[in-house]
C-alpha cells in the first residue's frame, strides 16, 4: 500500500514538472519609443501679441506629454487650457482628445476660482519651421491655428529687433515702431472715467491702453491680424450679435446690451475694443462703441 502511495505521488510531481516544461513563455509586448524633437518641447509664445502662453513638457517614453496653455485676457482673468497630448512623427504634431478648459478669475491675493467649460477638446499642436500651430477642433473663440514662436524663434525676433514690443506715452513712437497709422479718440470721445495708460506697439500691431472703474479698456490696430486673434479676447460671452456702424459691419460680444468686446475691419485695417474684458454688464453701449470708431479714424501720419 505504501509503495502505490509512494507512486501516486511521484506520477503527481513527474505531471507537474512536464507541465510547467510545456508551458511557454510569454513575450511581454516591446515598448515603443518614440522620439520627440527637443526643439517642439519647452515654452511657446502666441506670434501676434504675446499673450498666450504655451508650455510643452514631461516628455514620456511612449511620446506622450502635458501641455498647458494660458491667456491673460485681463489682469484678473485668464484662459486656461489643458491636456495629454502623444507625438505623432508621421505629421509632426502633439495629438490630444481630452482636452480642459477653464476660466480662471484672480483675487487681488494671487488666488483664482476655476470655471470649467468642457472636459472633452480635441486637436493638435503642429511643430513646423520652429513654431507651434495649434489646431484646435473646438475652436474657442477663433482659436484654431493660432501660432506660437518657440524659443528659438523668439530668441531670434529678439536678436533682430532687439525688443519688439515697447510701451511709450507718445503715439507718433508707437505709430513707428508698429508701421501701423493710428489715431487716438480724443478725450470728448472716450467714455467717461477712461484715463489713457500707455501704447503699446510691435511689428504691424498697435494699441492704446486705457483705465476704466473696473478694469482696462485696450484699443487695437492691425494691418494683418483681426477680430479675436488681434484683440486676445477669448473669454466666453453669452451674446454675440452685430450692427452696421459709419458703414463698417461691428461684431459685438457680451451680455446682449453691454459689449466687453467689438470688432471690424475698417477702410484703412482691422480694429478691436475690449472693455473691462470677461465682465459682462460692464462693457460698452453702441453709441460709446460708435464714439470710439469715430475717434481711430486714421489720419496718415506716415510717409
Amino acid at each position: 500500500m505504501k509503495n502505490i502511495r509512494k507512486l501516486f505521488i511521484v506520477l503527481l510531481i513527474s505531471l507537474f514538472v512536464l507541465t510547467s516544461c510545456g508551458k511557454k513563455e510569454e513575450k511581454k509586448p516591446e515598448e515603443v519609443v518614440v522620439e520627440v524633437p527637443k526643439e517642439a518641447t519647452g515654452y511657446f509664445y502666441e506670434k501676434v501679441a504675446g499673450r498666450g502662453i504655451l508650455n510643452i513638457a514631461n516628455v514620456k517614453k511612449d511620446g506622450s506629454t502635458d501641455i498647458v496653455l494660458d491667456w491673460g485676457s485681463s489682469a484678473s482673468e485668464t484662459a486656461h487650457w489643458e491636456m495629454l497630448g502623444k507625438y505623432n512623427p508621421k505629421n509632426s504634431s502633439f495629438e490630444y482628445t481630452d482636452g480642459k478648459y477653464a476660466i480662471r478669475t484672480y483675487d487681488a491675493s494671487g488666488k483664482y476660482t476655476e470655471s470649467v467649460i468642457y472636459e472633452d477638446g480635441s486637436g493638435s499642436f503642429e511643430f513646423k519651421d520652429n513654431s507651434i500651430i495649434w489646431h484646435n477642433n473646438k475652436n474657442d473663440e477663433g482659436t484654431n491655428d493660432t501660432v506660437f514662436l518657440t524659443d528659438q524663434a523668439r530668441e531670434e525676433v529678439e536678436a533682430e529687433l532687439v525688443n519688439p514690443w515697447i510701451e511709450t506715452t507718445d503715439l507718433n513712437v508707437a505709430i513707428k515702431n508698429a508701421g501701423v497709422e493710428f489715431e487716438s479718440p480724443s478725450k470728448d470721445l472716450l467714455p467717461s472715467g477712461v484715463k489713457l495708460k500707455t501704447y503699446i506697439s510691435a511689428p504691424e500691431v498697435i494699441s492704446a491702453l486705457y483705465e476704466t472703474k473696473d478694469g482696462e479698456m485696450m484699443l487695437r490696430k492691425s494691418y494683418y491680424v483681426s477680430g479675436k486673434e488681434l484683440a486676445g479676447d477669448y473669454n466666453k460671452y453669452s451674446k454675440a450679435w452685430s450692427s452696421n456702424i459709419r458703414g463698417n459691419e461691428v461684431y459685438f460680444e457680451g451680455d446682449g446690451e453691454l459689449a466687453n468686446l467689438a470688432y471690424y475691419e475698417g477702410e484703412d485695417g482691422y480694429y478691436t475694443i475690449s472693455y473691462n474684458s470677461g465682465k459682462e454688464g460692464k462693457g460698452l453701449n453702441e453709441d460709446q462703441i460708435t464714439n470710439l470708431i469715430v475717434g481711430m479714424e486714421a489720419k496718415p501720419t506716415l510717409k
